[in-house]
This record gives C-alpha cells, structure tokens and sequence, in this order.
C-alpha cells in the first residue's frame, strides 16, 4: 500500500491511500486472471492513473455485499475445444457412412428378393 502522504506522517484515512492492482488482488484474494477481469466490471471504481483509492475500493465493497452490485465478471460463452470439434465432425462423418451402409444394405436385400421371385416363377 502506498500513500502520497510524508513517511513521517503515519495515516490511514482511505481517501489518501492508492493501491495498485496487485495490492487490490491481495486485498480480495483474486487470482490474476479473475483479478484483471474484475477490474473491468462494471460498477468497479475506475483507476486513477494505475491505482485505485481504498475509499472507492471500500464504497465498491459495500455494495456488492448489500446486493447492489454482482461482484462478479460477466460469464463468457463456453467455447469448444478443437477436440469436441472433432468429435463433432466424426459424430457427422459416421452418421453419413451408417446412412450409405443401410442403404446399400436395403439395396441387396431387394435384389436378392427379386432373384428368389424370379426362380420361383420359372
């Protein structure tokens, strides 16, 4: 935590105290991924420069545990891994060859039905 305050005078009034954005994960315990998504939510105090006021911090705080705000970044969409594209595509490629092989299958059952008719006619 860094103050623009003297280092001789000891203060903690939260409207003179900065922290960075590290010192802002510390204080929340995020990870850095979750820590730089929430910094970008909306209702989330905006930096001034690269550091944010505790007071706004402590305001931001408030409202999130009153319900005010979510505290939490926007979901993204689930995206799909290459493997469950490609599981996709066989899914597709093996209907198609089912479809040809039933067919093919149906095929050679009438030919067979239509030599037994004719043996049996002659």
């Amino acid at each position: 935590m860094s103050t623009h305050a003297s280092a001789t005078a000891q203060t903690t009034d939260p409207s003179t105290t900065y922290l960075n954005a590290k010192e802002v994960f510390v204080r929340f315990g995020w990870k850095k991924t979750f820590g730089y998504d929430m910094l970008k939510v909306e209702g989330f105090p905006t930096p001034i420069g690269t550091r944010y006021r505790l007071d706004s911090l402590l305001q931001w705080e408030l409202r999130v545990l009153a319900g005010e705000l979510s505290g939490r970044p926007p979901r993204k969409p689930k995206q799909l891994a290459s493997k469950d594209i490609d599981t996709e595509q066989q899914a597709i490629k093996h209907e198609a060859v089912n479809e040809k092989v039933e067919e093919t299958f149906s095929l050679g059952k009438r030919r067979q039905t239509r030599r037994n008719q004719s043996k049996d006619a002659a």
